[in-house]
């Protein structure tokens, strides 16, 4: 095999790798990868070739940084989303059971009705407007500047593979040049011998073509020595004194490998912040919820719910609500108003239309009686109802809290 096959094939095993573990660690950055390229840019730094230096102090200052910052960002989200996920258990075990408790015994009158608007108003400045907003803008500025940056990440990471890739060109071509003078000499004799061998061939040359014309004796003499001259040229720019050009090109090959590894991370790392602002806003959604159960408070204010005032239909849906589906459909067939339902009928009378079960006959008593005392007891059933809906609403924001943390705790599991 080829040394350009097997830097080639190094390359897709090295990508897929990569790309394994992202898929495995699904929109994650993998700590191993970030951690891998900047023990790569620590290596390049202690060495003594002048190259490695520059390609470190190239990438360094392009990558480097938003390298730290989005594996700084990466590390802090486990604590994050633990800060979240313990207020809103807080706020929904706390300010949300008292307020599910309020609502469960109220038949939300004007008083409980301001007090429950301005707990829900509470806990959504609790789970929304603090540590979650803050979270979002932290994401979206750290975005916002990658984004600003990732053209020239790429073009920068872009210029170091072209770079590497006609290095190793070079150290092909300069070790079959280099070939003659390698089985015999070592180190810095192959220069000179390289550097004596272009004086003989031009010497030689000169010779060969002195009874020529003199711009036909300078075109040989140029072609005889122009190689062996660019070679040790090109050799000591980007070499130095190294001579070991299989070794070089394995370097080289390691290098390619890395920068091409880093390039990618590029792409995953503006794939990371773009899936996390869409997580916390998937968190920050819920929020809506919660804007919907204070918009619903004010309509059963505006209802006149006094029973005396209902007519036959109000007065039946309002007992389908509290399940007794069979005195609903015999009050509206027979046009039970409420007014009659309170001043009128009696337990003779509900036996009349045929009610005759005893549990039934005795919650028709105690709604008459509740009615007296309080006519808008009924709304109560509506008030359980929409505190059923609170506690699912602070539940679901606490368990996609949680699924979050889950997510992004993955990539730290042993």
């Amino acid at each position: 095999m080829s040394a350009s096959s097997a830097h080639e094939r190094t390359h897709d095993e090295s990508i897929a790798g990569v790309a394994a573990r992202s898929q495995n660690a699904g929109e994650l950055v993998p700590i191993q990868d970030v951690q891998q390229a900047r023990n790569f840019i620590n290596k390049l730094y202690a060495g003594v070739s002048s190259s490695n230096v520059q390609l470190a102090d190239e990438i360094e200052d392009v990558v480097g940084s938003e390298i730290t910052a989005v594996m700084h960002l990466q590390r802090s989200l486990p604590a994050k989303f633990e800060d979240l996920l313990k207020g809103a258990e807080h706020v929904r075990d706390v300010l949300g059971a008292r307020v599910v408790e309020v609502m469960n015994h109220s038949g939300l009158t004007a008083e409980s009705n301001a007090s429950v608007k301005g707990a829900i108003s509470e806990m959504k400045s609790e789970l929304f407007e603090a540590g979650c907003k803050k979270l979002l803008q932290l994401v979206k500025d750290h975005e916002n500047e990658f984004t600003k940056k990732q053209g020239g990440y790429h073009q920068c990471m872009r210029h170091q593979e072209q770079r590497l890739r006609s290095q190793f060109g070079l150290a092909k071509w300069l070790k079959y040049i280099y070939s003659p003078f390698t089985s015999v000499f070592n180190g810095g004799f192959q220069d000179f011998f390289l550097g004596a061998s272009a004086v003989v061939s031009a010497a030689t040359a000169l010779a060969g073509v002195k009874m020529s014309r003199a711009f036909c004796a300078s075109s040989m003499i140029g072609a005889a020595t122009c190689v062996p001259f660019t070679a040790l040229f090109l050799k000591i720019q980007n070499f130095e004194f190294r001579t070991d050009f299989e070794k070089i090109q394995e370097e080289i090959e390691e290098q390619l490998v890395q920068v091409r590894k880093i390039k990618h991370m590029g792409n995953h790392m503006a794939s990371f912040l773009k899936s996390l602002k869409e997580d916390v806003q998937t968190i920050q959604a819920h929020e809506r919820k919660f804007d919907q159960l204070i918009q619903q408070l004010p309509w059963f204010l505006s209802q006149n719910l006094d029973v005396r005032t209902w007519n036959a239909e109000l007065l039946s849906a309002a007992l389908q609500k509290w399940d007794l589906p069979q005195c609903a459909k015999m009050f509206l067939k027979k046009q039970i108003s409420g007014q009659a339902f309170m001043e009128v009928m009696q337990e003779n009378d509900f036996k009349d239309l045929g009610i005759e079960d005893q549990l039934t006959l005795r919650r028709l008593k105690q709604l008459q009686e509740h009615m007296k005392s309080n006519p808008k007891e009924l709304c109560r059933k509506d008030a359980m109802i929409l505190s059923e809906s609170l506690s699912q609403a602070l539940n679901e924001v606490v368990a996609c809290i949680a699924s979050m943390k889950t997510k992004h705790e993955h990539n730290f599991a042993p």
